[in-house]
């Protein structure tokens, strides 16, 4: 991307080029497809993190909220911003995980407002400890006993 040092919007650029661009927790960004980006592209897009990044707190903000607005189709990269504000705090999964967990048809249900931010949120923590279990490990609070109405305590 050499030669771009001029360009006001960096965020509008990329988009413009086809990637998708999302905040990643408080100051990180991604960039996706990720194969598509060289050497010189990485530089660049580090060198306008600061733009990207304001450029996306821009848009968070102008949603009253829950960023479902009906009516509206949104892109790719709506979807994977909100997939990062679930993932917020939830240690094990990344935003590009629940993206990447949600079929075609999750996907048009979320752009068509038929899935809100808390079941988003409630999938990831799903996806975290089904990624957990996978590893071997114990979800946080599955060691403790619970009482079933059927079999007793468990």
């Amino acid at each position: 991307m050499g030669g771009h040092g001029g360009i006001a919007d960096p965020l509008a650029t990329l988009r413009a080029r086809g990637y998708e661009v999302c905040r990643v927790g408080a100051d990180q960004i991604s960039v996706r497809p990720r194969h598509w980006l060289d050497d010189a592209m990485r530089r660049w897009v580090r060198a306008q993190k600061a733009q990207i990044l304001a450029g996306l707190t821009a848009e968070a903000r102008s949603r009253d909220g829950d960023p479902i607005v009906t009516g509206v189709t949104l892109r790719p990269t709506d979807m994977l911003a909100e997939c990062g504000r679930a993932a917020e705090g939830i240690a094990g999964i990344t935003a590009e995980e629940i993206y990447d967990a949600l079929d075609a048809s999750d996907r048009d249900d979320w752009r068509r407002g038929k899935i809100p931010a808390r079941t988003l949120r409630a999938f990831a923590e799903a996806r975290a400890e089904r990624s957990q279990i996978e590893r071997g490990k114990v979800p946080t609070g599955w060691d403790q006993q619970a009482q079933c109405n059927r079999c007793g305590p468990v």
